[in-house]
């Protein structure tokens, strides 16, 4: 455990307001970190678990998005920061905020191959049927990404696996396509057995 969180717990906790945004306001500044947008999202990026702690509690909205349009929960998932990505979802943030081109969290743990971000992303909640601009679901992006983790995980939680995206493909033409054959079939597979 960080010394140094401890110490701000017991700071927040002896000034009565453990989650007080005027105590973690103050942490944040005792740390040389300024209660900014950007500085939050970096501190996501980097995994400081115990600063994006003190950034909600210090108020800072979960909708604040990076200058590419992701938002907090997309940033640790690309990031690959699990910690941060239990917190937020703790704190409350939605699985289903899309980006400026649709893509959920979901999505983005597809395209990065992030299995665990995307078990918990869909134990909280996260729409498997979600798409993004060109149609495509997170399913689709696992395959094109050769991510059989994540492909699995996905039909289990009942993606379609024969939803097209706009040019009518399906995630198994991806996969196919991208030389992912042994994805392929159980994409082919799993369309077959859907009803």
């Amino acid at each position: 455990m960080n010394k140094g969180f401890l110490w701000s717990g017991v700071i927040l906790a002896a000034l009565g307001c453990a989650r007080s945004d005027s105590a973690a306001r103050a942490e944040l500044a005792r740390r040389g970190i300024p209660f900014t947008p950007a500085a939050f999202l970096g501190k996501v990026g980097s995994g400081d678990v115990e600063a994006v702690r003190l950034f909600l509690w210090a108020g800072m909205p979960l909708t604040v998005r990076n200058p590419y349009g992701l938002d907090a929960l997309a940033v640790a998932v690309v990031m690959n920061q699990p910690g941060v990505l239990n917190v937020l979802l703790e704190a409350g943030a939605d699985p289903n905020a899309p980006d400026p081109a649709g893509m959920t969290a979901l999505h983005w743990a597809s395209d990065r191959c992030r299995p665990e971000a995307a078990r918990r992303l869909l134990a909280a909640g996260a729409d498997v049927h979600a798409v993004d601009r060109d149609r495509w679901t997170a399913l689709h992006w696992a395959a094109n990404r050769g991510c059989g983790a994540v492909v699995l995980l996905l039909l289990e939680a009942g993606a379609d696996p024969r939803q097209p995206d706009t040019d009518g493909l399906t995630a198994a033409a991806y996969a196919a396509e991208a030389g992912y054959a042994d994805i392929a079939r159980i994409l082919r597979h799993a369309e077959q057995d859907r009803p």
